[in-house]
């Protein structure tokens, strides 16, 4: 009779928390698996963005390569025509729309097209009265002259990049190639040089570079933040999961049963707090925390924690003795803060304490 009058309560203390705690696990993990997936298609377009970049670098370099291609061309031209006409010259550098120029053999400007001109943002008269020091950043002048003119000496052109300074001061970072133009006698006429500004160029370079190494830093947080973060939600998900099924035995007496359901709901409460902390972390990338200040008693906030970590050790089992040293007065213990977030660090504080603190005080 005993046995038929304790059933009926028996089973409804074990299936109600029981369906409680199940229907808590599929929630905690549908919510693991939504910030998996948030975190998966913020890699993916941050990988979206970097192949825009580079097809952007890839399509400047094709374009730099087929001016490069026109003056090959056009020295082929001017080397199968076998001419020295300064109007030959004149025509074929007003043709192009990147800066062309000749200069003789005593590198004096003879020729040279609008497009380098406007380039610069000089006029041909302002331009023929600058030298090269008025021109070229004070970094690159030294060796600039001396190189050109052995490369062309040696090698028959010469390639560089340079800086040049605009008509409103800031300068250009821009490409050069010069070659050189010789006689049908193998006389030495001069020089034909393209120029292009490739300040913009450059200015992609470098941010897909930063944008590169930013990716890989992020990339390689988020690895080491995902194995952290797994190893974390394991630990109170086992519990959760372990003393869930302990509890399924049929032997256990109430006091038991309350201590395996007391774990599961700290292990739970963690589990979500670790979730918490997740969230945060997403919100905290996207710049959409919000700080709400407001006055605050420090002593309150303190001693939450201090009955919150008390809980904890006991709930260890560990040997550690908490002191609290307390010297601020009730009356001058207000401060101006977000009280919920500095709670939460100096909780996450305590809780490392605790949990590397084997012994002690």
């Amino acid at each position: 009779m005993i046995g038929s009058a304790l059933a009926p309560g028996f089973l409804l203390l074990t299936s109600g928390p029981f369906n409680t705690l199940i229907h808590t696990m599929l929630a905690l993990l549908i919510i693991i698996c939504c910030v998996v997936f948030y975190f998966i298609i913020k890699l993916r377009k941050v990988n979206q963005e970097l192949v825009k970049r580079n097809k952007q670098i890839s399509d400047l370099n094709a374009n730099l390569r087929h001016s490069n291609e026109e003056l090959a061309g056009q020295k082929d031209l001017i080397t199968r025509k076998h001419t020295e006409t300064d109007k030959f010259y004149e025509m074929l550098v007003q043709a192009a729309s990147d800066g062309i120029s000749f200069y003789d053999r005593s590198w004096n400007l003879r020729f040279c097209n609008p497009a380098f001109y406007s380039m610069l943002g000089y006029d041909r008269s302002t331009y023929n009265s600058l030298g090269i020091r008025d021109l070229v950043h004070p970094d690159d002048q030294d060796d600039y002259q001396l190189k050109r003119e052995q490369a062309l000496v040696n090698n028959g052109f010469y390639e560089t990049e340079l800086r040049l300074k605009h008509k409103n001061g800031h300068y250009l970072n821009v490409s050069s190639r010069s070659v050189m133009v010789r006689s049908e006698t193998g006389e030495v006429l001069g020089a034909l040089t393209i120029s292009r500004d490739i300040t913009r160029l450059k200015q992609i370079h470098e941010d897909l570079i930063k944008a590169n190494i930013g990716a890989e830093s992020s990339k390689k947080l988020k690895s080491t933040f995902l194995a952290n973060i797994s190893h974390e939600i394991r630990t109170p998900l086992n519990s959760v999961v372990g003393f869930s099924n302990l509890l399924l035995s049929n032997d256990l007496t109430t006091d038991v049963r309350e201590e395996y359901i007391e774990h599961i709901n700290h292990n739970s409460e963690k589990l979500l707090q670790i979730i918490g902390d997740i969230i945060d972390l997403s919100r905290l990338e996207s710049s959409q925390i919000q700080i709400t200040y407001e006055e605050a008693s420090l002593n309150m906030i303190v001693n939450e924690i201090i009955d919150e970590a008390r809980l904890v050790i006991k709930r260890n089992e560990k040997p550690i003795i908490l002191n609290v040293k307390n010297h601020f007065e009730d009356a001058g213990d207000l401060i101006f803060t977000d009280r919920v977030w500095l709670k939460r660090v100096l909780n996450h504080l305590m809780d490392n304490a605790i949990k590397f603190t084997l012994e002690g005080f």
